[in-house]
């Protein structure tokens, strides 16, 4: 059995960024490039994700099921960033791909189509 499901999803989070990254900044005596390692740290930021879409779920049997969703929305970030030059509010589009299988403990003796 097969049928599909609308769903509504907000993800909220507040944490800072980091980014590593490794910088060319001189040359050995046998000319070879030697990089120093970086780390910049931003934030705290807030993010709110709203997002909506369409998926399905086919059981396989009374326990086994696979569920499928794919949605899209807005991911809307706040906060201000003294190192950079940022909007204290920015948004982006955002996408939600969700594959996933599950089983279901059930009762000995009753079943459920959900």
């Amino acid at each position: 059995m097969c049928f599909t499901v609308r769903f509504y999803d907000v993800q909220l989070a507040y944490a800072a960024t980091r980014n590593r990254s490794y910088l060319p900044y001189s040359y050995n005596a046998s000319g070879k490039t030697l990089y120093m390692y970086h780390l910049d740290s931003f934030g705290p930021f807030g993010w709110i994700e709203p997002t909506v879409g369409a998926g399905m779920t086919v059981n396989f049997s009374d326990n086994f099921f696979l569920r499928q969703k794919a949605g899209f929305g807005v991911s809307l970030i706040t906060g201000i960033e003294t190192n950079v030059k940022l909007n204290p509010i920015d948004w982006s589009f955002c996408t939600l791909i969700h594959i996933g299988v599950g089983y279901r403990f059930l009762k000995s003796g009753k079943s459920t189509s959900n």
